[in-house]
């Protein structure tokens, strides 16, 4: 999960940086977290509960074969089974996806606190 602005200034530092990016894909990660912890914080900062939709190992098993036999429609589904089963692995630290803005440029630190914070503060109920 990344802000708008902090990946504004990754891009920005990593150009400062050409013989460590030169056509390479930078992948940017200030923090990692779940769908699952986000919504939780939200619900924190927002004072609401959400209804969260749930996916399973064996709905992702349908999914596969729907698709197999040619129902396209069901493709959307992989996607959310992608941001909230941990194993399919879409947070970049942990998979080892290489090389990391924060590993290249001089970077803030932030917090999945700090994103959601700031958000809520700019979107106000």
């Amino acid at each position: 999960m990344v802000s708008l602005p902090y990946a504004a200034l990754a891009i920005v530092e990593s150009l400062k940086h050409p013989e460590a990016t030169r056509s390479l894909r930078i992948f940017i990660s200030p923090f990692e977290s779940s769908q699952r912890e986000v919504v939780a914080e939200l619900e924190r900062l927002q004072g609401v509960k959400y209804i969260v939709s749930h996916v399973s190992e064996s709905i992702v098993e349908e999914t596969h074969a729907r698709i197999a036999a040619g129902d396209e429609s069901a493709i959307a589904l992989t996607i959310t089974a992608a941001v909230l089963l941990p194993e399919y692995r879409a947070d970049f630290k942990t998979s080892g996806k290489q090389p990391l803005a924060e590993d290249i440029a001089d970077l803030p630190q932030l917090s999945l606190q700090d994103v959601l914070t700031d958000w809520v503060k700019a979107h106000p109920q």
